[in-house]
């Protein structure tokens, strides 16, 4: 009865151990499992971060294209100002430049008319006949005759 007490005893354990293999294996199996969409997920983390790194070099580069692009914009500005400036300088240079060739223009004038061949000569080409006969007439009167040549 002993032996039987034994064997039945043993027979529990012997139960009790498939159990707990089957048990383990159970784990094993779901561990397998886990382990498996551990390994997808940290593949897939590996793939997202990949991208992540990707596009903050693409935010990083485009922040620097706009600030190239700010920095030319401000520069095209000021050269735009320094161009109505010019544009400016330009009207009152070229408005002081009228003015004076009209001025130029005046003299010349002014100084044709003075000169040797101009009005002077015209006036005395014109009046210096009858100013020499009024003399003469004049002389005449008082009895002294001069002639013209």
């Amino acid at each position: 009865m002993k032996t039987l007490k034994i064997k039945q005893r043993s027979c529990v354990r012997f139960v009790q151990l498939e159990e707990a293999i089957k048990e383990e294996e159970e784990r094993e199996r779901h561990f397998s499992t886990v382990s498996k969409e551990v390994t997808n997920l940290t593949h897939e983390i590996s793939q997202i971060n990949t991208k992540i790194s990707g596009y903050q070099r693409q935010v990083r580069d485009l922040e620097q294209e706009i600030q190239t692009v700010a920095t030319r914009l401000a520069e095209r500005n000021t050269e735009h100002e320094k161009l109505e400036d010019l544009e400016n300088q330009f009207k009152v240079v070229s408005n002081e430049t009228e003015s004076k060739k009209d001025q130029l223009t005046n003299c010349n004038f002014v100084y044709d008319l003075l000169k040797d061949g101009g009005v002077k000569t015209q006036i005395i080409k014109k009046y210096l006949p009858l100013i020499n006969s009024q003399v003469n007439k004049y002389l005449q009167m008082m009895e002294f005759l001069l002639t013209s040549a």
